[in-house]
Protein backbone atom coordinates (compact mmCIF):
# COMPACT_ATOMS: atom_id res chain seq x y z
CA UNK A 1 0.00 0.00 0.00
CA UNK A 2 1.26 3.03 -0.79
CA UNK A 3 0.44 6.75 0.96
CA UNK A 4 0.32 9.86 -0.84
CA UNK A 5 1.79 13.09 0.12
CA UNK A 6 -1.28 15.67 0.89
CA UNK A 7 -1.57 19.05 2.10
CA UNK A 8 -4.89 20.47 4.01
CA UNK A 9 -5.83 24.11 3.45
CA UNK A 10 -8.79 24.58 5.59
CA UNK A 11 -10.79 27.22 4.25
CA UNK A 12 -13.23 29.19 7.56
CA UNK A 13 -16.94 28.87 6.86
CA UNK A 14 -19.02 30.04 9.50
CA UNK A 15 -16.87 29.81 13.14
CA UNK A 16 -13.73 29.76 14.75
CA UNK A 17 -10.13 29.33 12.64
CA UNK A 18 -8.41 26.40 10.92
CA UNK A 19 -4.88 26.16 9.86
CA UNK A 20 -3.09 23.07 8.23
CA UNK A 21 0.11 21.11 7.93
CA UNK A 22 1.93 18.50 5.46
CA UNK A 23 3.30 15.63 7.41
CA UNK A 24 6.46 14.60 5.03
CA UNK A 25 5.59 11.74 2.46
CA UNK A 26 3.54 9.76 4.43
CA UNK A 27 0.15 10.07 2.97
CA UNK A 28 -1.07 11.98 6.04
CA UNK A 29 -2.33 15.57 7.03
CA UNK A 30 -2.96 16.87 10.30
CA UNK A 31 -5.18 20.01 10.33
CA UNK A 32 -6.74 21.87 13.30
CA UNK A 33 -10.26 23.95 13.95
CA UNK A 34 -11.17 25.98 16.62
CA UNK A 35 -14.79 25.17 17.52
CA UNK A 36 -16.57 28.20 19.35
CA UNK A 37 -20.12 28.52 20.47
CA UNK A 38 -21.79 31.43 18.18
CA UNK A 39 -25.59 31.92 17.84
CA UNK A 40 -26.99 28.38 17.16
CA UNK A 41 -25.55 25.04 17.84
CA UNK A 42 -23.89 24.47 14.39
CA UNK A 43 -20.22 24.53 13.72
CA UNK A 44 -18.87 24.04 9.92
CA UNK A 45 -15.56 24.48 7.25
CA UNK A 46 -14.46 23.25 4.32
CA UNK A 47 -10.57 21.66 3.78
CA UNK A 48 -9.18 21.05 0.74
CA UNK A 49 -6.50 17.98 0.31
CA UNK A 50 -4.17 18.51 -2.07
CA UNK A 51 -1.94 15.60 -3.59
CA UNK A 52 1.46 16.56 -4.59
CA UNK A 53 0.96 14.71 -8.31
CA UNK A 54 -2.04 13.95 -10.37
CA UNK A 55 -4.28 10.78 -9.17
CA UNK A 56 -4.83 9.51 -12.59
CA UNK A 57 -1.32 8.02 -11.95
CA UNK A 58 -2.69 5.88 -9.27
CA UNK A 59 -5.17 2.65 -9.88
CA UNK A 60 -7.36 3.71 -6.50
CA UNK A 61 -7.29 5.87 -3.57
CA UNK A 62 -9.08 4.88 -0.24
CA UNK A 63 -9.50 7.03 2.80
CA UNK A 64 -7.38 4.85 5.06
CA UNK A 65 -8.03 6.82 8.13
CA UNK A 66 -9.36 9.58 10.06
CA UNK A 67 -8.43 10.42 13.76
CA UNK A 68 -10.05 13.28 16.01
CA UNK A 69 -8.53 15.02 19.08
CA UNK A 70 -9.44 17.62 21.40
CA UNK A 71 -6.09 19.15 21.56
CA UNK A 72 -6.69 22.47 23.75
CA UNK A 73 -7.48 22.96 26.43
CA UNK A 74 -5.49 20.46 27.68
CA UNK A 75 -7.50 17.71 29.14
CA UNK A 76 -10.62 18.63 27.24
CA UNK A 77 -12.56 15.48 26.37
CA UNK A 78 -15.01 15.55 22.94
CA UNK A 79 -18.60 15.83 25.29
CA UNK A 80 -19.24 19.14 23.85
CA UNK A 81 -19.61 17.68 20.29
CA UNK A 82 -23.25 15.79 19.83
CA UNK A 83 -22.08 14.88 15.59
CA UNK A 84 -19.30 15.87 13.51
CA UNK A 85 -19.50 14.60 10.05
CA UNK A 86 -17.52 14.97 6.40
CA UNK A 87 -18.83 14.81 3.03
CA UNK A 88 -17.75 16.06 -0.62
CA UNK A 89 -19.42 16.78 -3.28
CA UNK A 90 -19.45 15.54 -6.87
CA UNK A 91 -21.66 16.86 -9.68
CA UNK A 92 -24.44 17.50 -7.28
CA UNK A 93 -24.13 14.64 -5.66
CA UNK A 94 -23.14 14.61 -1.61
CA UNK A 95 -21.17 11.51 -0.21
CA UNK A 96 -20.34 11.11 3.75
CA UNK A 97 -17.10 10.20 4.46
CA UNK A 98 -16.94 10.06 7.61
CA UNK A 99 -19.19 10.20 10.92
CA UNK A 100 -18.32 10.82 14.80
CA UNK A 101 -18.66 7.83 16.56
CA UNK A 102 -16.79 7.75 19.57
CA UNK A 103 -17.12 7.45 23.84
CA UNK A 104 -18.50 11.63 24.41
CA UNK A 105 -15.81 10.92 27.20
CA UNK A 106 -13.04 10.66 24.95
CA UNK A 107 -10.28 12.77 24.06
CA UNK A 108 -9.40 11.38 20.82
CA UNK A 109 -9.71 8.16 18.41
CA UNK A 110 -10.61 7.24 14.94
CA UNK A 111 -13.87 8.73 13.22
CA UNK A 112 -15.94 5.99 11.55
CA UNK A 113 -14.68 6.17 7.63
CA UNK A 114 -18.26 5.31 6.00
CA UNK A 115 -16.83 6.00 2.49
CA UNK A 116 -14.74 2.56 1.75
CA UNK A 117 -14.95 2.99 -2.11
CA UNK A 118 -12.30 4.86 -4.44
CA UNK A 119 -12.31 8.52 -3.55
CA UNK A 120 -9.86 9.75 -6.82
CA UNK A 121 -12.99 11.03 -8.54
CA UNK A 122 -13.62 13.56 -5.83
CA UNK A 123 -10.17 15.12 -7.05
CA UNK A 124 -11.55 16.91 -9.67
CA UNK A 125 -9.00 18.59 -11.01
CA UNK A 126 -6.23 15.69 -10.12
CA UNK A 127 -4.76 17.28 -7.38
CA UNK A 128 -7.47 18.90 -4.89
CA UNK A 129 -10.75 16.98 -3.50
CA UNK A 130 -12.76 19.47 -1.07
CA UNK A 131 -14.46 18.41 2.20
CA UNK A 132 -16.94 19.86 4.09
CA UNK A 133 -17.29 18.97 7.47
CA UNK A 134 -20.43 20.33 9.49
CA UNK A 135 -20.81 19.47 13.53
CA UNK A 136 -23.51 20.00 16.40
CA UNK A 137 -22.67 21.21 19.69
CA UNK A 138 -24.09 19.98 22.47
CA UNK A 139 -26.41 23.34 24.26
CA UNK A 140 -25.72 21.88 27.78
CA UNK A 141 -21.87 21.61 27.49
CA UNK A 142 -20.16 25.18 28.36
CA UNK A 143 -17.24 25.70 26.04
CA UNK A 144 -14.67 27.28 27.53
CA UNK A 145 -13.66 31.06 26.20
CA UNK A 146 -11.95 30.79 23.02
CA UNK A 147 -13.36 27.62 22.54
CA UNK A 148 -12.05 24.34 21.28
CA UNK A 149 -9.15 23.09 19.25
CA UNK A 150 -9.47 20.08 17.55
CA UNK A 151 -6.58 18.28 15.65
CA UNK A 152 -7.95 16.11 12.64
CA UNK A 153 -5.29 13.54 11.21
CA UNK A 154 -6.28 12.14 7.65
CA UNK A 155 -4.27 9.11 5.89
CA UNK A 156 -4.87 8.57 2.05
CA UNK A 157 -4.01 4.91 0.52
CA UNK A 158 -3.35 4.12 -3.02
Amino acid sequence: MRYWRVAVVPLLLSCGGACGAVAPSSGAVDFQYTVTKHAGETFSFEARVTVDHDVSGVSKATLASVTLEAVSPAGTSLRFLRALEADTTLNGAHTELVSLDLPQSASSGPLLVRYRADIKPFFTDGHTMVIDWHGVIDPDVQLPPGGVTIKLHIVVAT
